[in-house]
């Protein structure tokens, strides 16, 4: 009797795996099954209010996440930084500028004003999508050995970044009427 295939998520990539293998190697495969729908629903279905809520702070987290902890590469002019910086002429202002901006962003992501928060996450999503450009145009992907653990950083945090700009996106439409009306 041939046995089903599966594609199995690791990481970013997917790899076909028998279906009975799988759940032998994974005793809490139930449990992951039931957490993933749970997530999936979560994002699926965010017109609950509490949680959209989760859902927004969890985004706003990561992201600030992955912008304070380049930072300290950033600001202590870490040798990888530098140079990926001087590669695209702009050291060390380049540096310590984007550190300040991805600063100011992560800082925005957290005030309680929604419309300070989305500004964040467009600040964000430019400073990403100049580093997502740069990496493809200047740089290249890979940098320093890392197997383009940077570029993917960059991308998962635009892709972020452009997730809590489409769920917010009443606040926008809300301070553009405000701005017309007056």
């Amino acid at each position: 009797m041939p046995v089903a295939e599966r594609s199995v998520p690791i990481g970013l990539f997917y790899f076909s795996t028998p279906a009975k293998t799988f759940q032998r190697c994974n005793p809490c495969f139930a449990a992951s099954k039931k957490f993933a729908s749970n997530l999936g629903a979560l994002f699926l279905q965010p017109s609950d209010p509490s949680r959209k809520k989760i859902l927004l702070y969890l985004l706003r987290t990561i992201v600030a996440f992955i912008f304070l902890q380049t930072l300290f590469y950033k600001f202590t002019a870490a040798p990888e930084s530098v140079a990926i910086f001087s590669k695209l002429g702009a050291e060390p202002w380049g540096r310590i500028g984007t550190g300040i901006l991805e600063l100011v962003a992560s800082i925005l992501l957290f005030l309680p004003d929604p419309r300070l928060r989305w500004t964040g996450a467009l600040l964000g999503l430019g400073l990403m999508s100049g580093a997502i450009l740069s990496h493809l145009f200047v740089i290249g992907i890979e940098q320093e050995n890392d197997g383009g653990f940077l570029f993917f950083l960059a991308l998962a945090s635009a892709v972020v970044c452009a997730l809590l700009l489409w769920l917010e996106k009443e606040t926008l439409t809300d301070v553009l009427r405000k701005r017309n009306r007056k």
